[in-house]
């Protein structure tokens, strides 16, 4: 039986360990070997024993949460390797919290001094302080969809949709990636329909 120990440390992008439950897959890329394990309560360190090590330790890592974006890597054992993985939080999971001004002004005082002298941000001008606080932290206008232009690239093409909202007078832009265009754009679509998943930077290579 394979002696290879693994450990992973699973963090967010501040490096904090993150609080999840998560699948966790190990695929030997020459090997016909793999372990799979389902909806792990991560406390911790996790540790995964029973791998090959080196010279014959090289595994595809899959590791798949339910409030982060999954991430894939090589991983290379060599009798007990320890390996960190960074998660990035999933969009549709994330809410943005605001303190309120008053809460600022008692804990942030650099903050409150540029939210005082800025008085040409764009979309609210003429206004400082809390006013510029308030407006920065509500919801935006409604905006409605005007053109969209994408580039010809074959591959990592780009898509520039632009809106405007007429109660402000505001112009601003949604810049996707798309993985391919033509028919595979097409079949980008489906597979992402199924998966209830959009394209996102990081999956472009």
């Amino acid at each position: 039986m394979p002696n290879g120990v693994l450990k992973l440390r699973l963090v967010d992008v501040y490096g904090k360990s993150i609080k999840d439950r998560i699948t966790l897959k190990l695929t030997h890329r020459v090997l016909n070997h793999r372990k799979t394990a389902k909806n792990i309560d991560v406390k911790g360190t996790i540790t995964i024993t029973g791998l090959h090590e080196a010279p014959q330790g090289s595994y595809v890592l899959d590791v798949i949460p339910k409030s982060y974006r999954a991430a894939r890597e090589f991983v290379n054992v060599g009798g007990s390797t320890i390996r960190k993985v960074v998660l990035q939080i999933h969009p549709k999971k994330a809410k943005p919290t605001f303190p309120s001004y008053r809460k600022l002004e008692a804990t942030n005082a650099p903050v409150i001094g540029v939210l005082q002298r800025s008085a040409n941000v764009a979309g609210h001008k003429t206004k400082t302080g809390a006013a510029l606080w308030r407006g920065l932290t509500s919801p935006s206008p409604a905006f409605t969809s005007l053109e969209s232009y994408k580039t010809r690239d074959k591959l990592g093409n780009l898509q520039f949709t632009f809106f405007h909202a007429s109660e402000t007078d505001e112009f601003v832009a949604d810049i996707d990636v798309d993985d391919a265009s033509g028919i595979r754009h097409v079949v980008d679509v489906i597979v992402h329909a199924v998966k209830k998943a959009k394209t996102h930077p990081y999956d472009i290579h």
